[in-house]
């Protein structure tokens, strides 16, 4: 199998990379990297408690599909680490579900053409515009009426017929 590449060839040592544990390898690199989890965690934004949880490989607590693949992926790149090689030795983890598809929930959420919360939304924005142009009307009705203004004040003349 292939080796890991030159900079992370002191943590490998002659092993092959199916024989390693991917969380103890991170751990490893990110030590003599001389890098905290808190480092790790500033820097490529995931929380301090997935970093351990990746490092300790305890896979239920940790996010499932693409979300752990960019953990892994941004881990790896911030370690020097070859990416390609650490999503492999993902894939072949126990308990690490990395082909889950989220994704697929996350579109039927956001289909909206046939989203509930979406049509009733749509309408009810309409229904807001048309309720302020009546006020606007009945207010203008009302202060011609009282005299606050007359037509031709505004440049109306043309609509004395509708009011008389």
């Amino acid at each position: 199998m292939t080796q890991l590449n030159s900079g992370t060839s002191e943590v490998s040592g002659s092993d092959s990379l199916e024989d390693k544990n991917l969380g103890m390898l991170l751990k490893g690199l990110r030590e003599k990297k001389g890098l905290s989890v808190s480092d790790v965690s500033s820097q490529i934004k995931f929380s301090s408690g997935q970093i351990n949880s990746l490092e300790a490989q305890n896979w239920p607590a940790l996010p499932q599909g693409f979300v752990l693949k960019g953990l892994v992926r941004k881990y790896a790149r911030l370690l020097g680490a070859d990416e390609q090689q650490m999503l492999d030795l993902l894939a072949r983890q126990n308990g690490a579900n990395v082909n889950k598809q989220e994704l697929k929930s996350l579109q039927s959420t956001t289909d909206f053409g046939t989203h509930e919360g979406y049509e009733s939304q749509r309408s009810g924005t309409g229904t807001w515009i048309f309720i302020i142009f009546l006020i606007l009307v009945i207010i203008a009705v009302y202060g011609y009426s009282r005299e606050w203004f007359t037509l031709e004040e505004i440049g109306l003349e043309n609509f004395r017929n509708l009011f008389n």
